[in-house]
């Protein structure tokens, strides 16, 4: 399958550049704190803005929290993949490891890695189901770092309803973790 180079409209160009400036930095700041590395943000970073241009025609206005979702799922989405198949290489290095006899530590060690990193993915996996009104602000807060000021700001709404669904959110987790506990 040959795609063309589709050469963007003047219009296009300029929807593209104020998206960049009213969400690089913000989306940049989240990658490196998420990926761990300068190198792998930018290249998160550079995903995401490709993504973009290749479906400015879904974006009405920049300024909007809609657009803001869609800019930070996509970015969201990148980062996922890149660690899923991080994930992958890592297993396949750990299994390559116990065959040449190299163990990464006791097997209580690797259970408890193991457990952990399952726990925090079924409560990304509930996260990111939730309902935007309440995910929104608690990624915000918890994944971006925001302040409530700054989720107030970006989400255009008061501060006490950002700290209301905050709250909300983190007891929804909490039933949700209690509820998998008692199964």
């Amino acid at each position: 399958m040959s795609r063309e180079l589709i050469k963007p409209t003047s219009e296009e160009a300029e929807k593209w550049e104020r998206i960049y400036l009213a969400y690089g930095a913000q989306l940049y700041a989240y990658a490196i704190k998420t990926m761990g590395n300068r190198q792998d943000a930018e290249d998160a970073l550079q995903a995401t803005f490709l993504k973009i241009s290749q479906n400015l025609h879904r974006i009405s206005l920049v300024n909007d929290s809609r657009t803001f979702n869609y800019i930070y799922t996509i970015l969201q989405n990148y980062m996922r993949d890149q660690y899923r198949r991080r994930s992958r290489w890592r297993e396949e290095s750990l299994e390559t490891r116990e065959l040449a006899g190299d163990s990464p530590g006791s097997e209580q060690e690797v259970d408890e890695i193991v457990l952990q990193k399952l726990r925090f993915e079924e409560v990304a996996a509930y996260v990111a189901q939730m309902d935007e009104k309440y995910r929104l602000p608690f990624v915000l807060k918890y994944y971006n770092h925001f302040t409530e000021d700054e989720i107030a700001d970006t989400l255009d709404l008061p501060k006490g309803a950002i700290a209301v669904r905050i709250f909300r959110a983190k007891k929804k987790i909490q039933n949700y973790i209690l509820q998998k506990e008692g199964e």
